[in-house]
C-alpha cells in the first residue's frame, strides 16, 4: 500500500505532539501542529483526512473516522 508524502507527515507532526502531551501532562495543541506545516495550503487543518491513509494502513480507527459511528 503506497501512502502519500502529505499523510506521513501530517500523521508524524500529530503523533509528536500527542507524545509531548503525554510526557508533560499538557493538553494537546492540535491546531498549533498545523502552524507552519509545509502541508497546510492544501489540507487547511483537516488532518484526520490528511492522515487517514495511514490509519486505514495500520488497520486504527480513531474514532472520528469511523463510519459506523452516528
Amino acid at each position: 500500500m503506497e501512502i502519500p508524502r502529505e499523510a506521513l507527515i501530517c500523521a508524524a507532526r500529530h503523533y509528536a505532539a500527542a507524545h509531548e502531551s503525554a510526557i508533560t501532562q499538557a493538553p494537546v495543541d492540535f491546531a498549533g501542529v498545523c502552524k507552519g506545516c509545509s502541508c497546510f495550503a492544501d489540507c487547511r487543518a483537516d488532518w484526520l483526512t490528511t492522515a487517514a491513509p495511514v490509519f486505514e494502513a495500520a488497520q486504527v480507527f480513531p474514532q472520528l473516522l469511523r463510519k459506523d459511528q452516528p
